[in-house]
């Protein structure tokens, strides 16, 4: 099993060079979109190490971020920290742990996520695909490494390093490389590879990553025990174990030019007589931990040598597979309390991952007033059920979000509502796309029973009559919002994806700083008094209307009966907020604070497209009208 680690060591300047001209553009516009907003790096293995450098990284250029291994992003307040920006690594894309953690935060709404990994077409890549997640795949050349993570480490660095530096100057660290194999790092006098059993590692921030990588590998490989920490928590009682039990031990120390002086007066205050491997580089920044990291390489490679273990190869007992292998979810799964529909919905409700971590007023009030809405759904008539489509009645990635029909399975199930005779409206912020969609999914026998709701509720048709379309994109603009597309001309400088789209009553606005161009436009509204107007966020865009004239919740006016609505953003902000705060609305996704409408009742984990087939599983169909029967 694995590759000889010497012969790996051989590519590492192939990576480097291979690295440099890689395009990091997707990965620099999730790091850098909503940069206020904190980050949690998650990996295992020797993709850890990586996480600490993206996290050193993000801390200096951004907002606060942290690493994490898979199981401490799912234990506790997942719905907490899933309201930052998550970055996975992982070299294969295909480890359980990383697949389960991505699948456990992908269930939560607001979450930011992108996956980072050396590997084409692999597991993370297809999920975080299918979640509509941003995806950041290369094909290292030399493939999956040995044991031990090598080139796909250096690759991980110099990527990262790249997104957020820029330029990435390869060569000097290359060409500083040449004799690296004899100058990797120093031995003290008393200092023997062959004796020594426990190593202690001191590091400043930089060196950190570092410091982390020689604990895995020198685990991984059983090359040692290791105890991590900086030069300064050093000298907080990590020092006794020299004193009581330091016996086959010895200092590493990882340093760079900014915290030399320390490490020199840290390590001068010790006995002489204690052992001290010196990993050193004159580079500064982000070259400086590349430097570092390979040659903590050689390091790895020269202990085990002297230890008689390949650490690229070190053979792996039966009960290590089954380790690795272990279905930890399932098994922390059975450990816990499992909560019902309505927990799960009042958790939701909350915000919050467990109804346990809100008080218990709180929760009897939500209690009380699930009850009482479901129980108006089930009994209530109804005659038109209304839906968004992006998020609702699509999957969420992007490959399905263009494709020109509908999926097979809802499909299906709106034919049934339609053949029962029941009224179906499609609200949606698109425009003629929509047209040709349900025009290539649905029978023309259909349309005189289905309605379509354009630019969030500016036009209203039935489909049979879709040849009276207007074309709004070249009518006047309203005048507020040409009041605010001037202003922003003015004072947003941030770059948006397709300019400011014009639809008489509306503008669409694409951009990776939505938060930061919604704040504007906020203000801008504000300061100038333009009250008509409103702004609504979806899945992919801003939209800024002009209320009430544009509005999803215009859908109750075309419809005399009873209407059941289903949207995935009902959030205050959301494009699907009037719609579902309706009294008869649930949500697929995202869900408003009232009491008395916007419920997702779907079962844990059942969200956008899978919880709208929840629902309508969960309809009795009759000749025009259908009732619901949801469990209280």
């Amino acid at each position: 099993m694995g590759k000889p680690f010497s012969s790996e060591l051989l590519e590492l300047h192939n990576t480097l060079r291979w690295a440099v001209i890689q395009d990091v553009e997707n990965l620099r516009k999730f790091l850098f979109s909503n940069f206020r907003k904190p980050l949690i790096c998650v990996g295992s293995g020797g993709s850890f190490s990586a996480c600490h450098l993206a996290a050193i990284l993000y801390r200096d250029f951004c907002s606060m971020a942290i690493p994490f291994t898979p199981m401490e992003l799912m234990e506790g307040h997942v719905s907490q920290k899933c309201k930052n920006k998550l970055l996975y690594i992982s070299a294969s894309g295909k480890n359980k742990d990383i697949l389960n953690a991505y699948k456990k935060a992908s269930f939560n709404a607001d979450t930011e996520i992108c996956n980072l990994s050396m590997c084409l077409k692999n597991p993370l890549q297809t999920i975080s695909l299918e979640n509509g997640s941003i995806s950041c795949n290369y094909d290292l050349p030399t493939k999956k490494d040995g044991f031990l993570a090598t080139n796909s480490l250096v690759a991980f660095f110099s990527i990262l390093i790249k997104a957020f530096y820029g330029e990435f100057d390869a060569e000097s660290l290359i060409i500083s490389q040449v004799d690296v194999e004899h100058k990797a790092y120093q031995i003290s006098p008393y200092a023997d590879l062959g004796n020594i059993q426990h190593f202690t590692v001191l590091y400043g921030e930089i060196g950190e990553p570092i410091a982390y990588d020689i604990e895995s590998k020198l685990s991984e490989a059983a090359l040692g025990t290791v105890q991590l920490t900086d030069y300064r928590n050093f000298g907080h009682g990590r020092h006794h174990w020299f004193d009581k039990r330091g016996q086959n031990s010895c200092i590493v120390a990882i340093v760079t030019e900014y915290e030399r002086k320390l490490a020199e007066k840290t390590i001068a205050n010790m006995p002489n007589n204690i052992p001290v491997i010196y990993i050193c580089t004159t580079f500064k920044n982000y070259l400086a931990t590349l430097d570092l990291l390979i040659k903590s390489f050689y390091f790895v490679r020269d202990l085990g040598r002297v230890r008689g273990i390949d650490p690229g190869r070190p053979g792996v007992p039966d009960y290590g597979s089954k380790l690795y292998n272990l279905n930890y979810v399932s098994l922390l799964r059975d450990s816990l309390e499992k909560m019902s529909i309505k927990d799960i919905a009042v958790a939701r409700k909350c915000h919050v991952d467990n109804i346990r971590q809100v008080s218990p007023d709180v929760v009897a009030f939500y209690n009380n007033h699930y009850r009482q809405f479901v129980d108006k759904l089930n009994t209530t008539i109804f005659s038109m059920i209304a839906f968004d489509y992006d998020g609702t009645l699509s999957k969420p990635d992007k490959k399905n979000r263009y494709l020109n029909r509908l999926d097979d399975d809802i499909c299906f199930s709106i034919k049934a509502l339609l053949e029962h005779n029941i009224k179906v409206a499609i609200v949606t912020g698109r425009g003629k796309s929509i047209i040709e969609i349900l025009k290539n999914s649905l029978d023309i026998s259909f349309y005189q029973n289905i309605v379509i709701g354009l630019y969030n509720g500016m036009l209203f048709y039935n489909l049979a009559d879709i040849d009276k379309f207007e074309n709004i994109e070249d009518a006047p603009l309203d005048n507020e919002l040409q009041k605010l597309k001037s202003e922003l001309d003015i004072l947003n400088p941030y770059p948006l994806k397709k300019g400011i789209e014009n639809r008489r009553d509306q503008l669409v606005i694409e951009t990776d700083y939505s938060k930061e161009v919604y704040e504007i436009c906020k203000e801008i509204i504000i300061s100038n008094n333009l009250y008509n107007l409103n702004i609504w966020l979806s899945t992919h865009s801003m939209d800024v209307v002009v209320r009430p004239k544009v509005s999803k919740r215009n859908i109750l006016e075309y419809h005399d009966g009873r209407v059941l609505c289903i949207g995935d953003c009902g959030m205050i902000e959301g494009n699907d907020f009037e719609m579902l705060s309706t009294s008869y609305s649930l949500s697929v996704d995202r869900v408003s604070r009232m009491p008395n409408a916007c419920w997702n009742i779907a079962p844990e984990g059942v969200r956008g497209l899978n919880a709208t087939l929840y629902y309508l599983k969960n309809l009795k169909l009759a000749n025009g009208t259908f009732k619901c029967q949801f469990k209280i």
